[in-house]
């Protein structure tokens, strides 16, 4: 199963143009296992190992990080400190035009249940 990730965390302010897209490629049989189970939280986790460079290792490219946007199917998923949160694209070009260094640190003040600031 391939996932999709905008690797926002790190990113300029700009949208679309410079968000690179990470591709995660997760393990069939693994995918299917938790596919099972019906959580999304461990689809969403699988999503994330997988995005490690030190498991799936990609040239020039950021690990994935607290703060980029996971796509999955056809929804927008927030990592944040602990867990994600879905967000909407509307919400995703407002993210994207905050400054770097504010951007940074969303994801690790806001909790899953509060209100995104943007």
């Amino acid at each position: 199963m391939i996932v999709k990730v905008r690797m926002s965390a790190f990113a300029e302010e700009s949208y679309p143009s410079d968000i690179q897209i990470r591709e995660v490629d997760i393990p069939n049989q693994e995918w299917e296992q938790v596919a099972d189970r019906n959580k999304l939280d461990d689809r969403l986790e699988l999503v994330f190992h997988y995005g490690q460079n030190p498991i799936q290792a990609v040239p020039q490219c950021y690990s994935v990080s607290v703060g980029d946007v996971i796509e999955f199917f056809g929804k927008l998923y927030m990592v944040m400190s602990l867990g994600f949160r879905e967000i909407t694209e509307e919400q995703y070009k407002k993210y994207i035009a905050i400054p770097l260094i504010d951007r940074a640190w969303i994801a690790y003040t806001v909790t899953k249940n509060e209100e995104v600031p943007f």
